[in-house]
This record gives structure tokens, sequence and C-alpha cells, in this order.
């Protein structure tokens, strides 16, 4: 910071001053008359005196403009600092916008991507939901005792003579085909479904349960992919001849 002006208390080159120092001089010396050397010795030494105060002011003013040029040359380069990072900041700003608009963009496409998806899905479901209906109707009019599982082998479907035939309790509540009431002479059903299964294959049985001689079928059923999804067991009796 630039020090504050000190008073002036040098004394001045001004006619008081000589006056003065001429007084002081006769009365030192009041036998002595004063000669234009005298005089001129005094001015001198005035003289010489200021011009040490001017120098000695003028060092001190030279010390603190230096010392303000380093002090303005401090912040100059902390202001181009802080103007450079500000710069990089707003590039960094400006990357952040062009990114998020094109985050903006991707969602904009994955949204109507997802809309689409959403109106074929509604579609299918629709199909699905006749196709489930169809199926009801005809297990429903069927005189067939017919079950269908999934591939963990749970009943998801029941013909009514297979509800009866095998004691299955109504509403379905995806129960195991290990489950099912066999009646007699009937074999377990879910060794069946594992053969089919892992044969991918129709198997067979034919045996006789009472009365009646009884052909069991049980065929897988496949997905579009080609992947098991599961059996259907038909129950189809014939009276027995002998």
């Amino acid at each position: 910071m630039r020090r504050a002006n000190r008073p002036d208390t040098r004394p001045h080159l001004t006619n008081s001053t000589l006056q003065l120092k001429k007084v002081l001089l006769c009365r030192r010396h009041p036998h002595k008359t004063l000669v234009e050397s005298d005089l001129k010795d005094l001015e001198d030494s005035v003289v010489v005196e200021r011009m040490r105060y001017l120098e000695s002011e003028v060092a001190s003013t030279r010390e603190a403009l230096q010392q303000t040029i380093e002090e303005l040359e401090t912040s100059n380069e902390e202001l181009q600092s802080l103007n450079e990072e500000l710069q990089s900041t707003n590039e960094e700003l400006q990357a952040s916008n062009e990114e998020l608009e094109t985050s903006n963009e991707e969602l904009q496409s994955t949204n109507e991507e997802l809309i689409t998806v959403n109106e074929e899905l509604q579609v299918t479901a629709s199909e699905l939901i006749g196709r489930t209906g169809e199926l009801t109707s005809v297990l429903e009019s069927t005189p067939l005792a017919i079950i269908v599982v999934d591939s963990a082998f749970q009943i998801i479907q029941a013909t009514k003579p297979a509800i009866e035939i095998f004691d299955i309790r109504r509403p379905l509540g995806s129960p195991h085909i290990s489950q099912c009431a066999l009646p007699e002479g009937y074999p377990s059903l879910a060794p069946i479904c594992s053969e089919a299964l892992q044969m991918g294959e129709t198997i067979e049985r034919e045996f006789d349960a009472g009365d009646s001689r009884i052909k069991l079928s049980c065929s897988p059923y496949f997905v579009e992919n080609g992947q098991v999804q599961g059996a259907t067991i038909v129950i189809t009796e014939f009276p027995d001849r002998a």
C-alpha cells in the first residue's frame, strides 16, 4: 500500500527562514558583522538539508511506487488465472450442455421406442387374451380329460373330466402334478411328464383301470424359439373288451 504523505518538517528555503538564521547568528556573535560569505554558507546549508529531505521523500515514494507496481502485477496475474479458470469452466459447461442435449435426444428416441413397444405389447396382450379365451372354451367343452402343465410341472389348465378324475381343486392354484389324486391303476404323472420334456417327444402309456382300458399321452409343447414350455397330458378311456 502507498504510504501516507508525511508532513514537511524540514526548513524551507524562504526569506523568513533566512532572516531567522541571520538573527540566530547575530545573537551568537554580537560583536561580529555578517558578511556575504556567511550568508552564502547559511543558504548552502539550508539547500543541502532540503535536498536530503527531498531525496529521502523521493526514495520513499519510489519504494511505495515499486510496491504498488508489484501488487498490481500480482493482482493482474491472479485476474488472468481467474479468467483462464472461468474460460475452462465455461467450456466444461458448454460440453455438459451438449451432452445433456444429446442425452435428451436419446431419451426422446427411447421414449418413442417404448411407446411403440407398449403399443405392440397391448396388441399382443389382446391377442393372448383372445387366444386364452378360445383355449378355455375348448377345454371346457371337450369331453377328453386334458391337463396342461408348465416346465415346472405346475398345472395351468385342466378340463372338467380331468378335474373329476384327478380330484383337482378349483379354482386352479397352479398345484404340482404330483399332488393329483391318482385313481387305482394310474401311474404317477410326474415321471411321464419329465420323460416327455427330456425326450422332446410324445410319451404314451396304456394300462387298465377298473373296467376300462386307459391310454395316456404326454406331449411337450414349445415356444417360438424351440424351447420346451411345458407338456399336455391327454387321457383317453376305452371300454375293456375282455
